[in-house]
């Protein structure tokens, strides 16, 4: 089983009060979750989707904490090997 592993851009410690509103909604807009594509199609009609849709892995995990790193890959492996111990 491959993982894909994506360390996502935390939220600036800045709080919200103290960014111009441009700069509060890029803060907020920054994940990866958030990224859209866009695809004109032959009709010419323009399609938008989140990035995230159609992400070619199967299976990752999104961390937005490096700290939270070893946590989430050990829960990872708890239900990678409660499923491979269920389907035997």
């Amino acid at each position: 089983m491959i993982v894909f592993i994506i360390l996502d851009a935390a939220p600036t410690a800045a709080p919200q009060a103290e960014l111009a509103p441009s700069a509060a909604k890029a803060v907020e807009k920054s994940s990866i979750l958030d990224l859209q594509s866009v695809e004109i199609t032959s009709e010419g009609n323009v399609v938008r989707w989140k990035y995230m849709e159609m992400f070619p892995f199967q299976y990752y995990l999104v961390v937005r904490d490096v700290r939270e790193l070893p946590g989430v890959l050990a829960g990872a492996l708890r239900q990678w090997f409660g499923e491979v111990a269920g389907s035997v």
